[in-house]
């Protein structure tokens, strides 16, 4: 209709550095570079006031990304928004995906047809734009709304000076400080002890489980004392709510000094007794103790049998042994109790003063065994009370030093129990063993008594810590009635040796059964005998295995080309076919038990029973770092000396006379016979 100018037929050729007149293109372009500038300068503004959060983040991105859960994992293990790892994964793609569907229409224009190098080049910019930008904007949007929560917790938490751990606090003071001071009921009576080897989940043991015992086995030197015990002891102390008592039966200097300075800064009362000479020791006479008033004279005698390990057995020939034991016993106890205590009976001897010690034992028995029959047939009895009457810090008493403070603050087991003491028997048994033996027994069932005696007077039942390295010491017949009694009136054990072959020495009772049956919880640092092994692989349970089967050709198999890729396929598939067999086999085989032998801070955790936060199930592998530096372990080993005597201590001096004035010390010693021939030889050469 009317004249038309060539600028509605003809587009001129579009310069590469001109957007041209689609000014749409321009603004979302510039919409989808504001977005992603945006949330740049967010991130940085949440960086620059969160300290360390992008470190942090990315630990927790990938955390979150790459951890999964364990199928037989405890219920209470802490859980992520999505508990499944696929379904995280499948969910933060999603998340990406539907914010490439909003910003795809952002950055792509015009793309069409590519007539041009300059739009091929926005083409694939675009494209690439298309697939970062989504994963950009979902990561810097996710770092912006955690970067203060995780800069906090990182703060808090995490960092080397966090605010939740005190001046030099380690990594286990603040998990045992942030239990005992947990508001939830449950975790506050938790103890740590380790962390899932394979899924680095933290390992608690309610505190109620002490009480069905604890067994701990492992090899001389492999930490079972530093990681084990000295872990589960730390806590106890700190914690207060009861006496602990410790039986070291290999005079252990590390494990010694570290339950002194923890008692010393829990505040509490520490006492200990020692076996060496040259060392102060309290004083511990197991005839002090008040609870014997309470006792019948059959109860007396029947503790005494008990406690120095003469109850041998009730058939008839052991039953003889311990019948002769146990009368020659009574009988030196009879001529000492006043006439009221045995039911109006005149004494033999009416001026015989109390038994007050085994040295006053010793003295009665020499007395009255004029038979000369019946002193053979106690003389097990007889050797036992004579070698413990040698010991003046099991024997000092009222009668022999009435004013002695050693005797006033001695170990008196039922002041241990209500003043929830700190008991530490440092016994040294490489050249003595069955004195440590008689003597932790007696420490042993003196806890025990006095325990009964203070649920019988106060109608509470206490809740007491008996600790024994070396355990296998003490470990007799009675075991069983042992550890039966000490569950029901609060008495928890935890027993520690190198091996279960220690239980069963030849030509002896086989005792590792009644040890297995008697305990609850167990910590085994390492299994090398195979009944151990065995032990564990079927306490472990059963899991699911699969064998494969696959056929191939003569020549590749004799060419060492074995494989599931040099599988043969059939004629009518074009892949091989892999047969698959499934069998059920135990989750822990030997071969993964030695694995975890061979790493000083790896051990098998097993509890038969589940409770509170402790639902485990079957034996799993479990990691203890060290309670205490591995500097400051050292230096507790080797340079931090022995308490020295006070007015509340004695020293006990060895036999062997000092030397005097009329009397030398050899300064000099023969040399080795090699060097003794050599001086010869020469000699003899040089004449």
């Amino acid at each position: 209709s009317g004249p038309t100018t060539s600028l509605n037929y003809f587009h001129p050729p579009r310069k590469p550095w001109a957007l041209g007149a689609e000014h749409s293109e321009l603004r979302r372009w510039l919409v989808g570079l504001g977005i992603v500038t945006a949330m740049a300068v967010w991130a940085m503004v949440q960086a620059r006031l969160c300290p360390r959060s992008w470190f942090v983040f990315q630990m927790a991105l990938a955390s979150w990304l790459n951890f999964d859960f364990p199928p037989e994992s405890p219920a209470w293990v802490f859980n992520t928004p999505v508990e499944r790892k696929p379904d995280r994964r499948y969910g933060a793609g999603f998340t990406v995906a539907l914010i490439a569907m909003g910003l795809v229409p952002l950055v792509s224009a015009g793309f069409d047809y590519p007539t041009e190098w300059w739009d091929l080049v926005k083409l694939m910019f675009g494209l690439l734009l298309s697939f970062l930008l989504p994963v950009g904007v979902f990561v810097l949007a996710l770092f912006g709304l955690t970067a203060p929560v995780l800069s906090a917790w990182y703060r808090l938490l995490d960092s080397r000076n966090a605010v939740e751990y005190l001046p030099n606090e380690t990594p286990f003071d603040g998990y045992a400080r942030r239990l005992r001071e947990s508001r939830n009921p449950l975790e506050q009576k938790c103890l740590f002890v380790g962390f899932n080897d394979s899924h680095e989940y933290p390992v608690l043991l309610d505190m109620d489980l002490l009480f069905e015992h604890v067994h701990m086995l492992g090899a001389t030197g492999i930490g079972k004392t530093a990681l084990g015990l000295s872990t589960l002891v730390i806590q106890l102390i700190r914690r207060g709510d009861g006496p602990v008592i410790v039986i070291d039966c290999k005079g252990d200097p590390a494990f010694f000094n570290s339950v002194k300075l923890e008692a010393e800064n829990a505040g509490r009362q520490f006492k200990w007794f020692t076996n060496q000479t040259n060392h102060s020791t309290y004083v511990f006479n197991p005839f002090q103790q008040a609870y014997l008033d309470r006792l019948t004279l059959l109860l007396t005698v029947g503790l005494f049998i008990q406690s120095l390990n003469l109850h041998h057995g009730d058939d008839y020939g052991r039953a003889w042994f311990s019948s002769v034991a146990r009368a020659l016993l009574k009988k030196a106890f009879e001529l000492t109790l006043p006439k009221a205590a045995l039911g109006g009976r005149s004494r033999a001897a009416p001026n015989m003063p109390r038994i007050t010690s085994f040295k006053d034992l010793h003295e009665m028995i020499q007395l009255i065994a004029n038979d000369s029959d019946e002193f053979e047939a106690a003389r097990h009895l007889c050797l036992i009370v004579e070698m413990l009457s040698e010991f003046e810090q099991l024997n000092l008493s009222p009668r022999r030093d009435p004013r002695s403070p050693a005797v006033r603050n001695a170990i008196h087991m039922p002041e241990v129990i209500r003043e929830k003491q700190v008991i530490y028997f440092h016994l040294v048994g490489a050249i003595d063993q069955t004195s440590v033996a008689e003597i932790a027994r007696l420490a042993m069932y003196s806890l025990l008594t006095a325990a009964m005696a203070h649920r019988e007077e106060t109608g509470e039942t206490p809740r007491c810590y008996f600790i024994a390295d070396e355990a296998q010491m003490l470990v007799a017949q009675n075991i069983q009635n042992v550890m039966a009694q000490a569950r029901s009136h609060g008495v928890a054990c935890v027993l520690s040796h190198q091996s279960m072959s220690q239980l069963h020495p030849p030509g002896a009772v086989d005792l590792s059964d009644l040890v297995l049956n008697c305990t609850s919880v167990k910590q085994y640092f390492s299994a090398r005998d195979a009944k151990t092994q065995r032990y564990i692989s079927e306490v472990s349970g059963e899991v699911a295995y699969f064998n494969k089967a696959w056929q191939q050709t003569a020549e590749t198999a004799a060419a060492d080309q074995v494989s599931v890729a040099n599988a043969n396929s059939s004629h009518s598939r074009e892949a091989p076919l892999v047969g698959i067999t499934e069998f059920s086999g135990p989750r822990l085989s030997a071969q993964d038990i030695q694995d975890v032998n061979h790493d000083p801070n790896k051990s098998v955790f097993i509890i038969e029973r589940g409770t509170g936060f402790s639902q485990f199930q079957g034996a799993f592998p479990m990691r203890t770092d060290w309670p205490i530096e591995q500097s400051e372990f050292i230096r507790r080993r080797d340079n931090i000396p022995w308490p020295k005597t006070s007015d509340d201590t004695i020293t006990i001096s060895p036999a062997w006379p000092n030397a005097n004035e009329s009397t030398i010390k050899p300064t000099t010693s023969p040399g080795l016979v090699e060097d003794i021939l050599k001086n010869i030889r020469e000699e003899t050469e040089r004449n």
